[in-house]
């Protein structure tokens, strides 16, 4: 898994935005676009957003995310945004630099990951430049991404379908070759990862080194390393969060382990939803979650 080559960047104009950059494809920012613009997805049951809040934003991406924020406050906000890929992090920078909040006191940028309180200084990360969003820590979270894909094969021909139309063609009368394209195309794609170290740091760590007074709402979206990120978190630290979202793939009694970690830390509005757009490209499961106190 060898790093990709120099970093090649796109524009597309998004009408609740403007410019953007972008380096995946296309469709994946559309994609991100309408799941944080159109469908509002970060602020649903009971999620709030108000000027004068406080925002970390932990998997920040491209940026868009921490854009949404600054809007929905009316740029009055201050934002902590994290995203440990360095290729991503650049085109977050310049993205924010566009609207002038790279020059803001109040909008923090960080090129690191966040991981629990025991956790390494720096990790590998595995990502596919055709979709920068899936950068993931979990070598085990790739994995179920395999078996996921592997039982939904129906799912898998749809994108066979899509993307190699002479090869579905060929396999719709010959069982043994459509088995044969389920198991290659869901390696296929899982073997065009990237791999690189990020640094990682904790949030708390962050808490202390910038005396955060609260945080009016943590969003999380880290593929599969939640848990991480939320037992990076000290005890004197969790009375200062007052909302989380978070967005939760499918891994076995995930879902049930923060719900319960939330609950001892006195969120008791929880409410998971699967997302409408769950089953996509490798058939994952995907969920948010929404937590107040």
């Amino acid at each position: 898994m060898d790093k990709p080559e120099n970093l090649k960047l796109n524009q597309i104009v998004f009408p609740k935005i403007g410019k953007i950059y972008y380096s995946s494809q296309k469709r994946e920012l559309i994609f991100i676009y309408k799941e944080i613009f159109e469908n509002r997805e970060y602020i649903q049951h009971g999620i709030e957003l108000k000027p004068g809040n406080i925002v970390f934003d932990i998997g920040a991406h491209n940026g868009l995310f921490t854009l949404f924020v600054n809007k929905e406050c009316d740029n009055d906000v201050t934002i902590f945004a994290f995203e440990p890929l360095k290729s991503n992090y650049q085109i977050l920078e310049k993205n924010l630099s566009l609207y002038g909040l790279n020059k803001r006191n109040n909008i923090k940028l960080f090129n690191l990951g966040l991981t629990h309180t025991e956790g390494p200084k720096e990790a590998t990360f595995s990502y596919s430049k055709r979709w920068t969003g899936t950068a993931t820590m979990k070598s085990d979270f790739l994995q179920e991404k395999i078996m996921l894909a592997k039982r939904n094969p129906d799912l898998i021909m749809k994108l066979v379908k899509q993307k190699h139309p002479i090869m579905y063609i060929l396999s719709l009368p010959l069982s043994p070759i459509r088995s044969w394209i389920i198991s290659k195309f869901a390696d296929f794609h899982i073997s065009r990862m990237f791999q690189v170290q990020c640094k990682l740091t904790t949030l708390s760590n962050i808490c202390r080194e910038y005396s955060i007074p609260r945080i009016d709402l943590l969003k999380i979206d880290v593929e599969g390393a939640e848990l991480d990120v939320l037992r990076g978190i000290e005890e004197e630290d969790w009375p200062r969060i007052k909302q989380i979202v978070m967005e939760i793939h499918y891994v076995e009694n995930l879902r049930d382990e923060i719900k319960k970690l939330l609950h001892s830390k006195g969120f008791n509005r929880i409410e998971v939803v699967e997302a409408e757009w769950s089953k996509i490209s490798m058939s994952e499961y995907i969920f948010y979650m929404y937590a107040r106190r």
